[in-house]
């Protein structure tokens, strides 16, 4: 009943390859021998979906928080609280789930959790915040393409929130900020079309995430710059673009709650200089323009929008690109 056996080059022939091999001479069933690179080009998108209420039952679990400097994720801990479940000061063996923050993950209540679950004292679940977000909002998520995750450099699939279908196409937005950079490289009257961010994501990014194949699913997709809504600061030409920034219109489309907007950058992108505010927030690009040229638009990691924009030169903003993907 084989379909295809996959191989990893440089370790065959093996037992299994030799058989599938003898099976094709005959009249044995149609196999198909592929090298492991070889299958993982012809499924370049892995999708699965997640629903908050079926993947975690909230009811009497408590939820430890390790890492937070202060109560930056009330969102978070509301929703925990609005299904039952408790949320706990300190660890113990009662403890059901412990969550921690990224960037400062290694803290004694990690470390004593790690070791309870090895020695089996109790069957804690460890979730950083960026992975249990995706769990929490039930939202459909996709794995496409990589990207530098952790400070080594050390690249992993990148997660992508399913915004929108539309028969075999998908909109993508990044599960977490990937990068940090610019809006600009120059304090400058400049709208989307001319930025040096989108010069960047449609060409260095585009090419460092993607394998050829992946990018020729990627979709050049027809992106609107519409003006700033309080004082129509001119949004500049419509645009063609592969990836492109969520606008002001499209996160009140897509992310209409609060808690659908919080922001958790990789850890590389933290390296790279994604920087927390005096709240202790992560904040995230948009690419309509601000309320006054020349700036733009950013979302708070706190919900918040921040419709007058900041400078453009600023390189502390997270970059969480969007994009339409022909699935296939």
């Amino acid at each position: 009943n084989t379909n295809y056996l996959i191989y990893e080059k440089g370790k065959y022939p093996t037992k299994e390859y030799k058989k599938a091999l003898e099976s094709m001479d005959g009249n044995g069933p149609d196999i198909k021998l592929l090298s492991f690179e070889t299958f993982g080009k012809l499924i370049p998108v892995m999708s699965y979906e997640t629903s908050g209420d079926t993947k975690i039952n909230f009811a009497n679990k408590t939820f430890v928080f390790t890492g937070f400097e202060q109560n930056n994720y009330r969102g978070v801990l509301k929703f925990i609280e609005t299904r039952d479940g408790h949320i706990e000061e300190q660890l113990s063996n009662n403890t059901d789930y412990l969550i921690y923050a990224d960037d400062t993950w290694e803290t004694q209540d990690y470390l004593t959790a790690v070791e309870m679950a090895q020695s089996g004292e109790t069957e804690i679940i460890i979730h950083s915040l960026r992975e249990f977000l995706i769990l929490i909002r039930g939202e459909r998520v996709m794995e496409y393409g990589t990207y530098p995750f952790d400070t080594d450099g050390t690249r992993r699939p990148i997660k992508w929130v399913v915004l929108e279908r539309d028969g075999n196409k998908a909109l993508l937005l990044a599960a977490y900020g990937l990068d940090a950079k610019p809006y600009n490289k120059e304090q400058t009257d400049i709208t989307w079309e001319d930025c040096t961010l989108r010069k960047w994501l449609n060409d260095e990014f585009l090419n460092a995430a993607f394998s050829e194949e992946e990018r020729q699913r990627i979709i050049m997709t027809k992106v609107e710059n519409s003006d700033n809504p309080r004082n129509n600061t001119p949004g500049g030409n419509d645009t063609e673009d592969k990836v492109f920034l969520l606008s002001l219109d499209e996160v009140e489309k897509y992310l209409p709650t609060g808690f659908q907007r919080l922001l958790v950058p990789t850890r590389y992108a933290v390296k790279r200089g994604a920087m927390r505010d005096l709240r202790g927030n992560y904040d995230g690009w948009l690419r309509s323009p601000g309320l006054l040229p020349p700036g733009a638009p950013y979302v708070y990691c706190d919900c918040r929008i921040s419709i007058n924009g900041g400078l453009m030169l600023r390189d502390s903003l997270a970059v969480c690109p969007a994009m339409w993907v022909d699935l296939g």
